[in-house]
């Protein structure tokens, strides 16, 4: 395996230029459940061209509010009355004849069944997906690169955690950006943890992880063949201890000391479960006061600062601000609205670091 470290942008990336293929971003099966509805998914519908050039696209009616910089070929999907129902459900009814491959962001079990049903080649499945993403899994790779942690044996252990009043945050092992994590001291009464609990099938385990206090980061990574390449590194906006709620995207060469020897460590740690992937991932980890850093979690799939990151590289800047549900009201002049969530009326938007010359970042990135 080798890892290389570089500000990679769209036009670097190979997987992003396939012909006969159909691109797709559907984050809903990173929520709690596939069975409740979440208005707030319908936007990420619409990340897609900010990816490609001159390539078939999903997008949804909103896609229009958008000023994206590059041309794509839109299969325009119009939202459903049931926020739940995926973009591929409602791709089944005009796929173009000389598409032949299909490649999603973020996998769902719809989009297996998709391929599967009109003879396509996926780039990743439902099912791979789930164990690569499996963070009792990732943690057991991890070793001591990551906080003390336990599996929760069962409704006993659990109530004893509770009485315990300890500190520490009830995780399932299939979650991620803050969905199914809760404060150990806040579980004993909370209505929407009991009911996650009993709707997860058998096979879906928890664990109780130690707080760690210090600052978010994460670094975005493509696996491509056996080359891991590190493109982006951002200080993360955590809310409640646990929602992502947007990032900086700091300069790659503040990646040194620890913080690269760790990355590059767990890099190497997690490469069982990265065999055979081809795509994007994220590494999630706090970064103690004291100098020390632990891991969190792997996210191997689209995450939601990868564009951002990679629109900061196109533009090579230095400090980009990525900020999620935004009033709109509240968007200043330099900011690029990614996506649109018109459900609840607000903006992704990304702002402009500091950077050389009077151009605005989306200047920077038509330049």
């Amino acid at each position: 395996m080798k890892i290389s470290i570089y500000p990679l942008k769209p036009n670097d990336i190979k997987l992003l230029d396939q012909a006969q293929t159909l691109y797709s971003v559907d984050f809903r099966a990173i929520a709690e459940s596939m069975k409740y509805e979440i208005a707030s998914m319908w936007k990420y519908e619409n990340l897609t061209p900010w990816l490609t050039r001159n390539k078939y696209v999903t997008v949804n009616e909103d896609y229009c509010l958008i000023n994206y910089p590059f041309e794509n070929k839109y299969l325009i999907l119009d939202k459903a009355a049931d926020a739940k129902t995926s973009v591929y459900k409602r791709l089944d009814v005009c796929m173009p004849e000389e598409i032949k491959k299909l490649w999603v962001a973020v996998p769902h079990p719809d989009a297996d069944r998709l391929a599967r049903v009109r003879r396509l080649k996926l780039n990743y499945s439902y099912q791979s997906f789930r164990k690569r993403n499996n963070k009792i899994l990732q943690k057991k790779y991890l070793g001591d690169l990551t906080p003390r942690w336990t599996i929760i044996k069962g409704r006993e252990h659990l109530n004893d955690l509770i009485k315990s009043k300890g500190d520490g945050y009830i995780k399932r092992a299939e979650g991620s950006g803050g969905y199914a994590v809760f404060k150990v001291s806040e579980i004993k009464n909370n209505r929407q943890f009991n009911q996650l609990l009993q709707q997860q099938e058998n096979s879906v385990r928890w664990y109780c992880e130690e707080t760690v206090v210090g600052t978010p980061y994460s670094i975005q990574c493509l696996k491509e063949g056996n080359t891991i390449k590190i493109f982006g590194f951002a200080k993360q906006r955590v809310t409640e201890g646990k929602h992502f709620s947007g990032a900086e995207i700091l300069d790659l060469r503040q990646l040194r000391g620890v913080v690269k020897a760790q990355s590059i460590k767990s890099l190497r740690r997690l490469y069982p479960l990265l065999k055979g992937y081809e795509g994007f991932f994220g590494i999630d980890f706090i970064l103690k006061k004291n100098g020390e850093m632990k891991i969190l979690e792997a996210n191997i799939r689209l995450t939601a600062v990868t564009i951002p990151t990679l629109l900061n590289n196109m533009a090579g800047s230095v400090g980009s601000k990525f900020r999620e549900d935004n009033k709109e009201a509240n968007i200043k002049k330099d900011e690029m609205v990614l996506t649109v969530d018109m459900s609840n009326n607000l903006r992704d938007t990304l702002s402009s670091g500091r950077q050389s010359g009077s151009l605005n970042l989306t200047q920077k990135i038509l330049k």
